[in-house]
């Protein structure tokens, strides 16, 4: 009986074969699955450049204070607050490495949930 197990966003696993996008596993071949965080921008960098930035665009009203400066640090300001904002709303990515007799392959890459729910999937093809 070959049953979806899982059957999202062009993941399909099945106890056969796992469809990651175009890439096909035969679920017999695959030794272990393992999660990994995505190298990527995370809170804590996009908090560090707003911070960053913030502070340019103090600098530049205080620098440039009898000639409008205050009108060129809104740029900067506003830049800032929207990297917080986006920092915090980022879903953090993971990547699913499928591990097989020839070697580890990166699947796939998208939100840490997801991937984790494809691994718990393959897990569970590769166990019955």
């Amino acid at each position: 009986m070959n049953e979806n197990l899982l059957n999202e966003s062009g993941v399909t696993v099945s106890r056969v074969t796992v469809r990651v996008g175009d890439q096909v596993f035969a679920v017999r071949n695959i030794t272990s699955v393992r999660v990994e965080r995505a190298p990527g921008w995370s809170s804590g960098c996009a908090f560090a450049l707003a911070v960053w930035l913030g502070l340019s665009a103090l600098s530049m009203a205080f620098l440039l204070r009898d000639s409008g400066g205050v009108a060129c640090a809104l740029f900067p300001l506003l830049a800032a607050v929207g990297l917080v904002v986006a920092g915090r709303r980022s879903e953090p990515k993971s990547r699913l490495i499928i591990v097989t007799a020839g070697g580890e392959v990166n699947a796939l890459q998208a939100g840490s949930a997801f991937v984790v729910r494809v691994a718990d999937s393959i897990v569970q093809a590769i166990s019955s």
